[in-house]
């Protein structure tokens, strides 16, 4: 992945989550919640969908 694009997807999850680290992901229940609401779990749906995973 291109260095803009890792830095506009960091940017994106942390503005996301109301976080200004990724550590807060790991430390934050609330933050590491929202990740898994807002991030995770549809991009896992999506791979799913798309056949990637079953």
């Amino acid at each position: 992945m291109h260095k803009n694009m890792r830095d506009e997807a960091k940017a994106v999850i942390l503005a996301a989550c109301g976080v200004e680290s990724r550590k807060y992901l790991d430390s934050n229940d609330r933050a590491r919640e929202c990740f898994h609401d807002r991030v995770r779990r549809p991009y896992m749906r999506w791979l799913a969908d798309q056949g990637v995973i079953a």
